[in-house]
């Protein structure tokens, strides 16, 4: 499902927005080949740059080759905004060309029109209903993307922060294909959502790489006084969202969920030490900081 957060990003950005069937990411993941299509020397060879448009996602993405496999273990979050240079079908999918060789799925920026098997009710991010808010049997909603699971259930986007329970259209076939391409491996996981810089530590685009994304590393430097570690061809993300920074808690801690609720009942205590990734996130109003595999653990924790 997506979700939830907010961040503001130290060479961070946004949120933590779970997003699963989330559809599209790539390159090869060597540490060397561009993984995003947004290096500043970006390939445009090849490619119709009287086509160039920027478009933003509206759901999460994998990078496809051009044989329709992923060609990276990276994770483009919605939101994010990249630069297309016309259509291709591969097999049955018709995609966005990026540069370097990368495709985008067209249906993770361009909503499709679905039929509604039943009335449906309209949700948020969270899994809370929008009040008042019933979409009628029969009528034609657009979707975009594969449906994506928010509290074990599955929802299309169907808008932003607004979701229809998948079911309600009856049998959906998912079009995201997690096959990576051969060759194609990694070395680590981002512990907090991140933008790319190139090796002056200047941002490169507008691509957002989600948390959970799966990197293959390659130097680190320091720029400007600020550390950075590389993840493909002129492609950097601040090293704090892949190894995170030590803090000690202050007082008693929960574990706290992507949507902001309590996760189990066991606390940690003050003076145990924890590993956080990137800047804080706001969760509801209160801000987190992200601990690794969706969960959090609150600011005030650490003062």
């Amino acid at each position: 499902g997506n979700n939830s957060s907010s961040s503001t990003g130290t060479g961070n950005s946004g949120s933590n927005d779970n997003g699963s069937g989330s559809n599209n990411t790539g390159s090869t993941s060597n540490g060397s080949d561009a993984a995003t299509g947004t290096a500043t020397a970006g390939e445009t060879a090849g490619v119709d740059t009287t086509k160039a448009a920027d478009r933003k996602l509206t759901h999460n993405a994998y990078f496809y080759n051009k044989e329709g496999k992923r060609a990276n273990l990276l994770v483009a979050k919605k939101g994010s905004t990249m630069t297309t240079y016309g259509t291709q079908t591969i097999g049955n999918r018709e995609f966005y060309e990026t540069k370097n060789g990368l495709f985008v799925a067209v249906n993770n920026f361009r909503a499709q029109k679905r039929t509604l098997k039943k009335n449906a009710f309209v949700y948020k991010k969270d899994g809370t209903r929008v009040s008042g808010k019933v979409l009628k049997k029969n009528s034609k909603v657009g979707t975009y993307g594969d449906p994506i699971v928010i509290r074990g259930k599955s929802y299309f986007i169907i808008d932003n922060n607004r979701y229809v329970k998948a079911a309600n259209f009856g049998a959906v076939t998912l079009e995201a294909n997690n096959v990576p391409a051969e060759g194609v491996t990694s070395n680590a996981v981002l512990g907090h959502d991140a933008y790319v810089y190139n090796s002056e530590g200047q941002q490169v685009g507008n691509v957002i790489l989600k948390a959970d994304s799966e990197i293959t590393t390659g130097e680190t430097k320091t720029i400007n006084g600020r550390q950075f570690i590389q993840i493909g061809e002129d492609e950097y993300v601040d090293s704090d969202n892949v190894t995170g920074t030590a803090r000690t808690l202050t007082a008693k801690a929960y574990i706290y969920s992507q949507y902001g609720n309590r996760i189990g009942k066991t606390a940690m205590n003050a003076g145990e030490t924890v590993q956080t990734y990137g800047d804080v996130v706001v969760i509801k109003g209160k801000t987190y900081y992200a601990i690794g595999n969706k969960q959090f653990v609150k600011q005030t924790a650490f003062k």
